[in-house]
């Protein structure tokens, strides 16, 4: 009713009948002024803070010489703090509630720096009002499947030694048959538990359920890679991890309930730098041999595709290999396209041109040659004098051999001709078999050089990595006491 008499733009907070003060002021039968009953805020006022049912809000309560004076608050301005101490933007609440309920999954406890009254004033006049409450926010979620749950580690600088693991369920069985598995992203398996043991019924994020967990794992997963991590029953159906809702996160629907003693489980300090699986479930590729001779020198990976005796070397299925040493690695690589076998041992010669040039071989010079995807360089004593193309990068053909030359090899009416430093000769005219060709040209046994088969039968789910990475849910887990 306070608009009803102003006087300016000022509100009317007393109202007086000669020199008594008057509390309602009637037209007729219409209330057109009433004495307000707010009161101004001071030193002497007292804020309480306390949580809201739901706890996702605090519940401000003023009171003052001992009476709840709450309801004259017009503002306060308030400081929220994340669980890491940092301050949030300022934050203006407009009643006795702030609420969080839409602030991310965290712990958050509040500052107030201004409380002002509709009756004018405020308080504190200096400092601030810490709350007593935290709040953390976070509402799980029941989970409907297993899932293998990623740990990743590829911006850590430190590795991780895993003590325990522990997850929750909204399922209250007291089910400890567990099987608890750890797998690196290519579906190596680096741990694996049986058993669990398993709190008391409880409430948390308000979702009631069953933590349960297992200690003395006593694995190291190392910086830079990802992990997932399987936690179940015996029985696939008899619990499921609980998720944050509203959050999203890195997983793969995934279910395993082996028993420990028939995972092969690795030691990854045996391994090295463990890179992955490669080839999963299909013949090798030239791109597999160039990304193998890429690997630095004690990088390791186990083969996951079909056996390949046709290769040198020879690659077997679940076998885990090592780079020992790096003897050898290549400058470029040579794409070797359509075009009769003397066009193909030309470009191979071509791309080789130059000092201490060494290619990968990306095709057969012949069917027959066995030559898919090798190291080549030129062998000691000869050199490549056949230039490309800078267009097309096909070799140049000569129409005729050069008055003055270098001892090397030529490419002169489209076949590849030697010089010896005396006399020229055409030793491909009739062959670009295996002998004549590495006569000139050097494939070298980089392979029984400069790595190693390990002679160790770790357990690889080779499907695991081809299994789709689902990134909607935020599953709860704790790894050694602390939420990840």
């Amino acid at each position: 009713m306070f608009d009803k008499f102003i006087f300016g733009n000022k509100q009317i907070p007393e109202m007086y009948f000669g020199n008594i003060p008057v509390a309602q002021i009637y037209f007729g039968n219409t209330l057109v002024w009433e004495k307000s009953s707010d009161v101004p805020y001071d030193d002497t006022c007292t804020a309480t803070i306390t949580l809201s049912q739901d706890k996702t809000s605090w519940i401000v309560t003023i009171t003052k010489n001992g009476e709840d004076v709450t309801s004259s608050l017009s503002q306060m301005i308030t400081w929220i703090y994340d669980g890491t101490g940092e301050r949030i933007q300022p934050h203006y609440a407009y009643s006795d509630t702030i609420d969080l309920s839409q602030f991310p999954r965290g712990d958050y406890r509040l500052d107030l720096s201004r409380i002002t009254s509709k009756a004018g004033g405020y308080f504190p006049g200096s400092g601030s009002i810490s709350a007593p409450d935290h709040i953390y926010i976070g509402n799980l979620v029941a989970g409907s499947q297993n899932v293998a749950i990623e740990l990743d580690l590829t911006n850590e600088t430190s590795d991780l030694i895993v003590n325990s693991i522990e997850i929750f369920t909204s399922q209250t069985t007291s089910a400890t048959t567990g099987r608890i598995k750890i797998l690196h992203e290519s579906g190596l398996y680096v741990g694996a538990i049986d058993g669990n043991t398993q709190d008391a019924s409880t409430e948390r994020y308000n979702l009631t359920g069953r933590p349960r967990s297992v200690s003395n794992v006593g694995v190291t997963l190392y910086a830079g890679k990802k992990y997932y991590i399987v936690f179940q029953n015996s029985n696939n159906s008899t619990y499921y991890p609980t998720y944050f809702q509203n959050e999203t996160g890195n997983y793969k629907v995934y279910a395993n309930a082996s028993e420990a003693r028939n995972i092969n489980v690795a030691d990854l300090s045996v391994l090295g730098n463990f890179i992955g699986g490669i080839c999963t479930n299909r013949h090798p590729t030239s791109d597999d041999k160039a990304y193998i001779l890429s690997l630095n020198i004690n990088d390791s990976f186990v083969y996951l595709g079909y056996d390949n005796t046709q290769w040198d070397p020879a690659l077997y299925g679940n076998h885990f290999y090592r780079r020992k040493s790096k003897t050898y690695t290549y400058s470029k690589t040579i794409e070797i396209a359509d075009g009769s076998a003397m066009y193909k041992l030309a470009k191979v010669i071509a791309g080789l041109k130059g000092t201490n040039i060494s290619a990968l071989q990306i095709g057969d010079i012949q069917s027959y040659f066995y030559r898919t995807g090798n190291l080549v360089m030129m062998a000691t004593g000869w050199t490549s004098q056949i230039d490309t193309d800078s267009t097309t990068g096909d070799p140049i053909s000569l129409s005729e051999r050069p008055s003055s030359a270098t001892k090397g090899l030529y490419y002169i009416s489209n076949e590849v001709q030697v010089y010896d430093g005396s006399n020229w000769s055409r030793p491909f005219q009739y062959d670009i078999g295996k002998p004549t060709v590495e006569t000139y040209l050097n494939y070298p046994d980089w392979w029984n050089a400069d790595f190693e088969d390990m002679n160790v039968n770790y357990t690889v789910d080779s499907n695991f990595s081809a299994i789709t990475l689902s990134t909607d849910k935020k599953f709860y887990l704790k790894i050694n006491g602390k939420e990840v």
